[in-house]
C-alpha cells in the first residue's frame, strides 16, 4: 500500500521522515519512522526506544497498540494523581517550537530556543 503522507525533517545532523500508512483517523494511524544521520543518504527505519513503550511487548503495533498505549498513560497518570494529558503550557511550548520551525524554513537560517 502507498503511503498516504509524509512529512520529512531535515537537520543538522542528519534526516528523518515520519510516514502514515493509512488514511484512517489520526488516532489509528500506522505509523513509521525512518531516519539517516551524517553522510548516509538511505533512510533506515528506526524502532521507537523501550523508554516510550508502555505495553507488553507482544502487542502489535497496529491501532490496538495505540489504543493500549494511551490506557496504559491513563491507568499510570491515575495511579500517580498526575495529569492524563500534557497541560496548556506544554502547549504554548510546543507552539514557541513550531513557530521557530517554520522561521527557519522561511529564512534558511538556523532558530535559537
Amino acid at each position: 500500500m502507498a503511503p498516504s503522507s509524509c512529512s520529512r525533517f531535515t537537520g543538522d545532523r542528519g534526516d528523518l521522515t515520519l510516514t502514515a500508512t493509512t488514511r484512517a483517523s489520526m488516532h489509528r494511524q500506522e505509523l513509521t519512522v525512518r531516519g539517516a544521520q551524517g553522510a548516509a543518504k538511505e533512510l533506515v527505519e528506526l524502532s521507537v526506544p523501550a523508554k516510550y513503550r508502555w505495553v507488553p511487548d507482544g502487542l502489535s503495533g497496529d491501532s490496538r497498540y495505540n489504543v493500549a498505549q494511551l490506557y496504559a498513560r491513563l491507568a499510570e497518570s491515575i495511579r500517580d494523581g498526575k495529569p492524563a494529558s500534557p497541560s496548556f503550557a506544554t502547549a504554548v511550548t510546543r507552539h514557541h517550537l513550531l513557530d521557530a520551525i517554520t522561521r527557519a524554513w522561511e529564512t534558511g537560517r538556523k532558530q535559537v530556543l
